[in-house]
């Protein structure tokens, strides 16, 4: 809509608008006057016609006691029939309005006299009349209610008078009836019209219709309460005045209620709404053709008026386009531009702000060459800027179409930017993250989203990890019609932090490996301490009990717990490289026995543990302890896998040539295949190939794990020269293979409770800081028939070395003990005699190893606990 339209559209609407607001006030004063003046003529009508009535009413009271004053009253006394007669025919001329009759009743109601006579009604009982009872009650004249004549079967009305004696006592009443609808009654009220169609009606505080146009309503209760609002508030509030109603019958009206003086009756003129307002509406309709015709001119006469004023804005206009497209021309040539732009505008020679504004258009026409020149270098610079980004720089618009997109979002996301620009953005459409549409409604809502980091599917569909920033792009009126995204590949970057953590959390472990051990040590060091007493004692009382007996047998099982105890403080040790794996010729389905013995009381009843283990020789060459670790960790993780709905754990060993296995780098003989097979949720292919990698585990946080486990397995399986391989299919089970070499030879059967025990007769100084340990070793030296001397302090035995050194033939000093320990007393020993014999006993220690202590003199390094065989053969090897 251009400038000149739009003035003439405002002078217009404000000129309608200023006829249609005169007008309306206008016409709202007209209705109003009019609407009063309707008012108070109906008003008006309503009150003469009340007043009518109402006089009409009293004088015909007044006449009736006129009557009763003209009648001789020694003639109402005799009851004189023919003198009241004549007399009531003389005043029946003399009061033509009393057009029903004139009548007497006696002070019982008889009639006795009437006129016009009627013989058949004379000494007819009326005193159920409501005009005769109200005259006896009151005892004066009084306007009876209208009601049906019994001789016409018209409506009447009745003036009464009572008729007295000389005494003033009551000899009659005399009745002076009229026709209601006479003409000299109330006939011109009922026939009077309001308009073409209105009329007036009379009732009482009854709702007896008294006087009506329509004859059948008259002396009719036909408007029950609710029918007419105007009606019942005049009969239950008194109400008096003008108002709209709807009648009885559902007409709208237009109604003036007055009360007729003196008598409790109603008088409504009325008029139909529809015809009483029509005056107004035609009176509306005219002063709204005047209204359309003045406005019409009005429009005529004001586009004229524009038209000549606008002539030169719409060459201003013109002028004004051509510089937006020259702006829209970037590349154009500006001077040629402006140049055409100055002739345009210095045609416009006007005196008034229109001509200031064709000057100021002509300067501006200058500074717009210097701007738009300035604006392409900084284009083409922008341009250098996006295309040699090395990051991803793309744009789009609110409609997800591309609109730019730079060399490196070519080599980072695939796509070329001829496949893309003017087309749906490819992440838009391929869904090709879930929280992209998230990223760029934020965006075309007005928001920056900075470095969300996520994974991008590429043109080729490998997945590259990216950190992903969006922002809105607004037009020159700051609505946002585009998003730009710029998109970094940080694959590199995540792969190395990746790295990082696996590092930082094989630190961690090693970490908790150190403390485990630090730990073990210490434990294996109170612990050792402990089993000695417990197998030493044992072994001693075994020497003194006969063989068959109860508490023998007892005895022997204590010594057997003791040295399953011993066993599982190496396995703890081994876990935790606090000591060195002793291969030894061994049985292998004898150790599995032992472990799944121990595996069973740690599984709950719904794991069902099933045996096939060959019988007869399955020799290996292996640390028992490591075996045991090996079935230990296998079984545990296939009973893990099992936990929430139980299963078969299926335990099998079986001789196998190389041949037979599925492991190229084994070499050629015979093997002993360990088969661990569990009925549990499975595993996945790419779960199978990292199950053996360090720190690597399928556990839930809190649930235990460190992914050291089948780690350790497999290097220990690798140590001996095997080979461990794993077959799993996801909700079917797993099945692990252990390969390991059979060695042929035999493996020593004879039980620790069996070993013979050399002995000798050489002096020990034996030395403990436990009281205990002193004695047991004192007794199991004494045992093996050596003199024996003890001390529980390291000083004190020193003291006693130093007091006659040539006394003793050995030294068997513990490891650790307060103020010297047993590395420093041999250190002190054999500064006073250098070729003594010293066995050093420890539960552990780190500094304790077999290397340092040759390199101190230490002949014999022993681990506690000390059984007596392993006490022998030691002090035979150091005096031997």
């Amino acid at each position: 809509m251009n400038l000149r339209t739009k003035i003439s559209l405002h002078t217009t609407i404000m000129i309608t608008l200023a006829l249609c607001i005169a007008g309306g006030l206008y016409i709202g004063f007209l209705r109003v006057s009019l609407r009063n003046a309707l008012f108070d003529g109906l008003r008006s009508s309503s009150i003469a016609s009340s007043e009518a009535i109402s006089r009409f009413l009293i004088d015909s009271l007044r006449d009736s006691q006129a009557v009763a004053f003209a009648l001789p009253a020694e003639a109402i006394k005799e009851r004189n029939t023919a003198a009241i007669d004549d007399k009531l025919k003389t005043l029946a001329e003399i009061f033509p309005h009393f057009d029903n009759g004139m009548f007497i009743l006696d002070p019982e109601g008889r009639l006795w006299s009437d006129y016009p006579s009627h013989p058949e009604t004379r000494e007819a009982d009326f005193s159920f009349r409501e005009y005769f009872q109200r005259t006896i009650r009151e005892g004066r004249g009084i306007i009876s209610t209208p009601y049906k004549s019994s001789r016409t079967d018209e409506p009447v009305i009745t003036f009464t008078a009572p008729l007295r004696d000389s005494s003033n006592n009551l000899a009659g009443i005399l009745g002076c009836s009229s026709r209601l609808l006479s003409a000299s009654a109330t006939g011109i009220i009922s026939t009077t019209k309001i308009g073409h169609s209105g009329y007036v009606f009379v009732f009482d505080k009854t709702r007896l219709m008294i006087i009506h146009p329509d004859s059948r309503r008259i002396l009719q209760r036909d408007v029950p309460p609710g029918s007419n609002p105007l009606l019942d508030a005049a009969v239950d509030k008194g109400f008096t005045g003008v108002g709209e109603t709807v009648n009885s019958r559902g007409v709208a009206m237009v109604a003036s209620v007055s009360k007729i003086p003196g008598m409790d009756w109603v008088l409504v003129a009325q008029q139909p709404t529809k015809e009483a307002y029509a005056p107004i509406r035609e009176a509306v309709r005219r002063i709204l053709i005047g209204i359309v015709i003045a406005g019409l001119l009005s429009i005529s006469v004001t586009m004229l008026i524009v038209r000549r004023m606008t002539g030169s804005l719409v060459k201003l206009r013109e002028a004004a386009v051509d510089l937006g497209r020259s702006v829209d021309r970037v590349d154009g040539n500006w001077q040629e531009e402006t140049q055409s732009l100055r002739s345009e505008l210095a045609s416009i020679i006007r005196s008034d702000e229109i001509g200031d504004l064709a000057a100021a258009f002509t300067e501006m026409c200058s500074g717009l060459e210097k701007a738009l020149f300035s604006l392409s270098q900084t284009k083409d610079m922008l341009q250098a800027l996006i295309q040699s980004a090395p990051v991803a720089i793309d744009m789009m618009d609110s409609e997800r179409k591309v609109l730019m997109w730079n060399p490196a979002a070519e080599r980072i996301l695939g796509w070329k930017a001829e496949e893309v620009i003017g087309k749906l953005h490819p992440m838009a459409s391929d869904g090709m993250q879930e929280d992209y549409p998230d990223l760029i409604k934020a965006a075309f809502d007005g928001r920056i989203v900075n470095s969300i980091k996520t994974q991008q599917k590429r043109k080729d569909g490998s997945l590259i990890n990216v950190s992903l920033s969006a922002a809105p792009v607004y037009d020159g009126f700051g609505k946002v019609f585009g998003a730009m995204e710029i998109l970094v590949d940080i694959t590199e970057n995540i792969r190395a932090e990746q790295e990082q953590s696996r590092l930082e959390t094989q630190l961690r472990q090693a970490h908790k490996m150190e403390a485990i051990g630090t730990l073990a040590g210490g434990i294996a060091h109170d612990f050792n301490n402990i089993l000695s007493a417990i197998i030493g004692y044992s072994e001693l009382a075994l020497t003194k009990m006969p063989e068959g007996t109860q508490a023998r047998r007892n005895v022997e099982q204590v010594l057997k717990a003791g040295f399953r105890a011993r066993d599982l403080v190496k396995q703890i040790l081994a876990f935790s490289r606090k000591a060195e794996t002793e291969k030894k010729v061994l049985q292998l389905s004898t150790v599995i026995k032992e472990t799944l013995s121990l595996l069973r009381a740690s599984l709950p009843s719904t794991i069902q543990i099933k045996e096939d283990l060959q019988e007869g020789k399955s020799v290996v060459l292996a640390d028992a302890t490591q075996i045991h670790q090996v079935v230990m960790n296998l079984c545990t993780n296939a009973a893990h896998s099992m936990n929430e709905k139980g299963g078969v754990l299926e335990i099998g060993l079986s001789r196998v040539d190389a041949s037979a296995a599925p492991h190229t780098e084994l070499e050629p003989g015979a093997y002993m295949r360990l088969t661990v097979k569990d009925t549990g949720h499975g595993m996945t292919r790419e779960t199978m190939d990292r199950i053996f990698d360090p720190y690597f585990t399928t556990k839930h946080m809190g649930v235990g794990g460190t992914g050291l486990g089948l780690a350790v397995v497999r290097g220990i399986v690798k140590s001996y020269g095997g080979a461990i391989g794993v077959e799993s299919e996801p909700g079917v089970g797993s099945s692990f293979e252990v390969f390991l070499p059979e060695v042929d030879e035999e493996v020593s059967t004879q039980s620790p409770l069996q070993k013979h025990h050399q002995g000798g007769s050489a002096h020990i100084l034996f030395v403990d800081d436990e009281a205990s340990l002193v004695d047991v070793g004192r007794q199991m030296l004494e045992h093996l028939g050596y003199t024996v001397t003890t001390r529980t302090s390291s000083i004190e035995a020193l003291e006693a070395f130093r007091a006659d050194p040539k006394r003793f033939d050995l030294v068997i000093t513990d490891t650790t003990m307060p103020n010297m320990t047993g590395i420093e007393l041999s250190s002190e020993i054999r500064r006073v005699r250098a070729d003594i014999p010293i066995i050093l006993c420890t539960g552990f220690s780190e500094m304790a190893t077999p290397e340092k202590t040759k390199v101190m003199g230490i002949q014999e390094l022993i681990m506690k606990p000390l059984a007596i065989t392993d006490m022998a053969r030691a002090i035979r090897r150091v005096l031997d």
